[in-house]
C-alpha cells in the first residue's frame, strides 16, 4: 500500500487552496465543512466562493499565487487546473514541508483525497 490512510483535524487550522474554479470550490467546500481556516487565492472566483467569503467562511484573495502564500499553512491544495501554476504551488509547499494535494496530479501531490459520499 503506497498511501497511509489518515484523517486530520483541521478545525481552526490554516489551509490554502490555490484556484477559483469548480475543482477548487469542491475542495474548499470540504475544508469549510471541516472547520478549517481557509484562504483561497484565485483571480476569477466562482459565485459559491464569493458567497462563502461574503459570509465570513473563508478569506478570498483575488490575485495570482505568490510562493510565500504557503508560509504558515498546515495544508495546501492546488486546484488551478494550470499545470505550470500547480507545479509552482507544489514546489513551494514542499519547500516548507507542508502537505500538498494537486488535483489530478499525483506526481505533484503528497496525499490523495478520495471522493466522499455524504449521505447525511
Amino acid at each position: 500500500m503506497k498511501y497511509f490512510p489518515i484523517f486530520i483535524d483541521l478545525k481552526a487550522r490554516p489551509c490554502l487552496v490555490v484556484g477559483s474554479g469548480l475543482a477548487a470550490t469542491a475542495k474548499v467546500r470540504r475544508l469549510v465543512d471541516s472547520g478549517a481556516d481557509v484562504t483561497v487565492i484565485g483571480e476569477v472566483p466562482t459565485e459559491e466562493l464569493r458567497l462563502l467569503a461574503d459570509q465570513g467562511n473563508l478569506l478570498l484573495k483575488r490575485r495570482a499565487f505568490k510562493k510565500s502564500d504557503v508560509v504558515g499553512m498546515v495544508l495546501v491544495i492546488a486546484a488551478s487546473g494550470i499545470h505550470s501554476r500547480d507545479r509552482v504551488v507544489s514546489e513551494s509547499a514542499r519547500k516548507y514541508g507542508i502537505p500538498i494535494n494537486v488535483v489530478d496530479e499525483r506526481n505533484l501531490s503528497d496525499f490523495i483525497m478520495p471522493a466522499i459520499v455524504d449521505r447525511s
